[in-house]
């Protein structure tokens, strides 16, 4: 296992529970205890092999969102502060400067993208579900 992983929320995570012998890392794990996935099983379907895979990696991706969304709030603020610093010249942007706005950009494109990919999974998961 190598590490760090993003630490499970199981409170605030609304897809099916890991098991306690599955750790942080990413990875596939028994669902026999989803009510979905209960009654795909007793269909001959191959939803039941998505929803397999799209359960577990959506619960992962869940809580990878929660951290970020958590940790943004600080990460932009020091990254403001790093920009308010004044540079040598004004006029023309210090690399730090450029880094810090790059970076910004970067943790909102990051931020976005989780978003938009957990939502995509989620739609697929949803229709499964029906």
């Amino acid at each position: 296992d190598e590490g760090p992983w993003v630490p499970h929320y199981p409170r605030q995570n609304p897809h099916a529970q890991r098991p306690l012998t599955a750790t942080d890392k990413p990875q596939l794990y028994d669902l026999t205890h989803s009510p979905t996935y209960a009654l795909l099983e007793q269909k001959v379907t191959a939803f039941r092999y998505e929803f397999r895979t799209l359960e577990p990696s959506l619960s992962y991706l869940f809580d990878i969102r929660t951290l970020f969304d958590a940790t943004l709030p600080n990460l932009s603020k020091m990254l403001t502060e790093a920009r308010s610093r004044p540079s040598e010249n004004d006029l023309n942007p210090s690399a730090a400067d450029l880094a810090v706005d790059d970076t910004a950009w970067a943790l909102v494109a990051m931020q976005a993208s989780l978003k938009e990919t957990y939502k995509l999974l989620s739609q697929r998961a949803d229709y499964i579900r029906l």
